[in-house]
């Protein structure tokens, strides 16, 4: 017999999914493939829902209102006109929901709740897409691509990017499904009605070419690559001490961390007579630079920044 609580890990599971796609409609008027994704996770929700049998020590009033939620929600779904404030309101109560059905199989005696944690705005596969976008790039400017060539490649990006920017915020309706889904991996939900971090990461590359050399280019481009991703990644699963607004200590020290080592080894390759100490330093002040500009990113772009900072700074110091 299926143990209930896989059913209720399920309801679980399927709610964080729903939160996570409705984000969008809290911003602005929803694509038809936007609506689509918001309607097939309603209906997945419903079915695990209708699946989950109500253990003791789970309320069954929160089932019931989980119901009903997921009722109106279909309602609100086919309303016309779009209704952003609604929209924000329901996704709120879906949170809640979330996390009184997550505290409750918590606090169950014995029971594995499979680590999941808070609703964040995090997505493994966009983080994934970050760090290897940018070692492509990497790799494909040191190896295959003249500057000329990168240059070109960037701004053919830049313009698809910037495209997409105007087509989300003024004509959603006209966006095809490729671009709702090419979008969802670059960037997160909350930039539905604003520049997308995808553009400003194609502008900071862009900026970077054109005024950098290239072993400060490659190293800027990698401190983004890998260190920002890796600092998000400590930060969300043990950052429990902040350090400046949403920056935790750890994620901070990670991203100076992985950055200095970043900054050691492209040091070793391209600048060989450097000694040990000198090496040490200079690392140390590049990956200074980066953490600045990671920990401003609420003020500054840090797609951009971060990748200009340790540049900048590394063609300063070599």
């Amino acid at each position: 017999m299926p143990d209930p609580g896989d059913a209720e890990l399920s309801v679980l599971d399927a709610l964080h999914e729903l939160v996570d796609v409705s984000q969008a409609l809290g911003l602005h008027a929803p694509s038809p493939t936007e609506r689509e994704q918001v309607h097939a996770k309603l209906e997945a929700l419903r079915e695990h829902l209708a699946r989950a049998r109500v253990r003791t020590g789970t309320p069954a009033t929160l089932h019931d209102q989980l119901h009903r939620r997921v009722e109106a929600l279909v309602r609100l779904l086919a309303e016309q006109p779009h209704s952003i404030e609604r929209w924000r309101e329901a996704r709120a109560s879906l949170v809640e929901c979330y996390e009184e059905l997550r505290g409750s199989l918590r606090s169950r005696p014995g029971f594995d709740h499979g680590g999941r944690r808070r609703i964040k705005p995090h997505n493994l596969r966009r983080t994934l897409f970050h760090a290897g976008s940018g070692i492509a790039w990497a790799f494909a400017y040191e190896v295959w691509l003249e500057r000329w060539q990168m240059l070109l490649a960037l701004v053919a990006f830049l313009v698809l990017f910037v495209t997409d920017d105007v087509m989300r915020r003024w004509f959603p309706d006209r966006r095809g499904r490729f671009a709702v889904t090419v979008f969802q991996l670059l960037s997160r939900p909350s930039e539905s009605a604003k520049i997308a971090s995808s553009t400003w990461y194609t502008a900071g590359m862009l900026v970077g070419v054109l005024v950098l050399p290239s072993h400060a280019f490659l190293l800027g481009l990698l401190v983004l690559a890998l260190a920002d991703p890796a600092a998000a990644l400590v930060g969300r699963r043990f950052g429990r001490h902040k350090l400046y607004r949403d920056k935790s200590m750890i994620g901070t020290a990670t991203f100076f961390v992985v950055a200095m080592a970043i900054a050691m080894v492209l040091l070793a390759m391209r600048v060989p007579g450097l000694g040990p100490q000198a090496r040490l330093g200079t690392a140390a002040l590049i990956a200074l630079a980066g953490t600045i500009a990671e920990l401003l990113g609420d003020h500054l772009q840090d797609n951009a920044s971060i990748l200009l900072a340790t540049g900048i700074t590394a063609a300063l110091l070599l």
